[in-house]
């Protein structure tokens, strides 16, 4: 039980870190793009208050100018009104672009590196995966801790219950303070008491029978022995007889009453049907 509810916790902790960690993620990755676009835009927007002064004056600024504008892994593309095109700076692999209208109708291009979103990206999915870890990590120890507080009760009902099966019917089954468990403890007590009584009541009538049909028996066969000892041959060979099939009702009583006090019956030996059936016949006909 313990491992099953182990198991099925752990399983339900990780299916709800990847149903709300799945779309947490994708939604980290798109904000920290729009982030950034927006500050791109803002920087485009400043570069184009930074070369206003020029752009009115009539003078285009040179690719040096403004790649000292920018910064490492960054593009400016400056587009003119007549449709010139002056770019400064450089990119290299992925990277993002974000147009601003400029001054004097011209439009300004910034081309930004994407190595430091995705590094921002790879921080927010790392903070992320710790707080799934550290989730399911605390449905462990709490499935731990429930399952050992399940766990340990059933344990003890179940010593309980085979103290109950070895004869032990005094020991009351303890209470764990949880309504289901301690009801199925209620109704084992009753049962131990129920069995209680009727073994008690088992013990009683067996040793009433033993000492009644013992007494019985044996005062017959008293008599049967005193009339072995006849004179007339006839009545000794009854008297005898008899005396066998006493023994043998004596020794079947015996073996009665042990199965019914220990519910094991006595030494069984192979029976010769046969001859048993003679045995049975000589004495009908006799």
């Amino acid at each position: 039980m313990r491992s099953r509810l182990l198991l099925s916790t752990v399983g339900i902790a990780v299916l709800v870190a990847l149903l709300l960690g799945v779309p947490m993620a994708a939604l980290l990755d798109r904000l920290a793009y729009e982030t950034a676009r927006s500050q791109a835009e803002r920087q485009a927007v400043s570069v184009g208050l930074a070369l206003e002064p020029a752009l009115v004056s009539g003078r285009v600024p040179t690719p040096a100018l403004l790649e000292a504008i920018v910064g490492e892994q960054e593009r400016l593309t400056l587009v003119t009104s007549s449709g010139r095109t002056i770019t400064g700076g450089t990119v290299e692999g992925t990277a993002y672009t974000v147009t601003a209208p400029g001054p004097v109708g011209t439009q300004i291009q910034l081309t930004i590196s994407d190595d430091d979103v995705r590094r921002e990206i790879r921080r927010s999915w790392a903070a992320l995966a710790s707080l799934a870890i550290f989730g399911i990590a605390a449905a462990v120890v709490l499935a731990l801790v429930q399952s050992r507080r399940l766990g340990r009760p059933l344990l003890r009902l179940q010593r309980q219950a085979e103290r109950i099966g070895a004869g032990d019917f005094t020991a009351a089954a303890p209470r764990a303070g949880l309504p289901e468990i301690d009801a199925i403890a209620i109704a084992l007590d009753d049962t131990a008491t129920r069995i209680a009584g009727l073994v008690k009541a088992e013990r009683s009538f067996s040793a009433n029978a033993s000492h009644q049909l013992r007494s019985a028996l044996t005062g017959l066969l008293l008599r049967l022995e005193h009339l072995s000892e006849h004179e007339d041959p006839e009545v000794r060979a009854e008297a005898e007889a008899a005396l066998g099939q006493g023994d043998r009702l004596l020794t079947t009583v015996e073996e009665l009453l042990l199965l019914a006090r220990t519910g094991r019956a006595g030494e069984q030996r192979p029976v010769d049907l046969r001859t048993l059936a003679g045995e049975h016949v000589e004495d009908w006909r006799d």
